[in-house]
């Protein structure tokens, strides 16, 4: 299902009517599972209990029990355009912004497997878009006001990194996000952009403005 639909962020799950006394769960998602549609955890081997159900097959489980919620694991990339941004020497430009981020919450890497559930209940995949719209345009308009206009090609970076999954902002429906790709890894968690783009330096022998500190904004911000 995701391979399908590029940028799919979050699937529901139709509830099944026929009796099955089992469920699988795919690689590459976050599986959430519900009893009499109140959330279960997974308990593993050493009786540790997290939020998310690890990927293959769950069996025998009583038919009330399943699927509510696949979260994907793969990196999303977020594009949006900013328009009319005004430098400091009063020149209007149109700035495209991309950043790749993914949902944390997978105990293989020490994450906290509730925050998938936080994501799906709580903020939702349209409130990240509107959040990640409004704190990158901040950050955009802001640091294009203190520079002049030819700095402001000094800012990009090349595409060339292959992506997992691309979401285009201009064909966003509710549960949607957006496209593209960057040479430096924009790296986001549900709560924070990678510090890796602190080393993120324009073209053109660093003529160009650099971007630590809008970066370490976003970070602060999410």
């Amino acid at each position: 299902m995701f391979s399908k639909r590029k940028g799919l962020l979050v699937l529901r799950q139709v509830p099944q009517y026929c009796i099955m006394m089992g469920f699988t769960v795919p690689s590459g998602c976050y599986a959430l599972v519900t009893s009499h549609r109140a959330d279960l955890d997974y308990m593993d081997e050493d009786e540790g209990t997290q939020a998310v159900w690890p990927a293959g097959l769950h069996f025998p489980y009583l038919p009330w029990v399943g699927v509510s919620y696949f979260v994907t694991k793969l990196r999303t990339i977020f594009r949006v355009t900013f328009k009319d941004c005004r430098t400091k020497d009063d020149y209007d430009v149109n700035i495209d912004v991309v950043l790749t981020f993914r949902i944390r919450g997978d105990p293989d890497l020490g994450e906290d497997s509730n925050l998938v559930r936080k994501f799906v209940h709580e903020l939702t995949p349209s409130g990240l878009e509107r959040q990640l719209r409004d704190a990158v345009g901040g950050v955009v308009r802001s640091l294009v006001r203190s520079i002049d206009h030819t700095d402001v090609y000094g800012m990009r970076s090349d595409t060339n990194e292959t992506l997992d999954s691309v979401i285009d902002v201009n064909e966003i429906v509710p549960t949607s996000t957006s496209s593209s790709s960057s040479n430096e890894e924009m790296i986001s968690s549900l709560y924070s952009i990678s510090p890796k783009l602190t080393s993120y330096r324009a073209n053109d022998n660093n003529k160009g403005k650099r971007v630590e500190v809008p970066i370490n904004t976003l970070n602060e911000r999410f």
